[in-house]
């Protein structure tokens, strides 16, 4: 394995857990009526938001076109990850 695959691989493990931790802040956040009330909450979804998007820069800068076909667990019906680069 080289190391660009292996850093590629780390990346999307990276990405999966980051969106897992998101989807799990927000059924928290349905199951309390909202985040509104709870300044916990919402920092958790800020910072699982942005875990998202600096796993997506990492995997851009190791493979531009990877995300292309990108859906993610939160895009996706069914919370499904498309058939792409994986």
């Amino acid at each position: 394995m080289s190391v660009l695959s292996f850093e590629a691989a780390k990346a999307r493990e990276t990405l999966r857990e980051a969106e897992t931790q998101l989807r799990q802040a927000e059924e928290l956040a349905d199951a309390d009526c909202g985040i509104a009330a709870n300044p916990t909450l919402q920092n958790r979804m800020r910072l699982a938001e942005r875990r998202v998007e600096a796993a997506k820069a990492a995997l851009r800068k190791i493979d531009p076109t990877w995300l292309d076909g990108w859906v993610g667990t939160r895009g996706a019906p069914g919370g499904t990850i498309s058939s792409g680069k994986h």
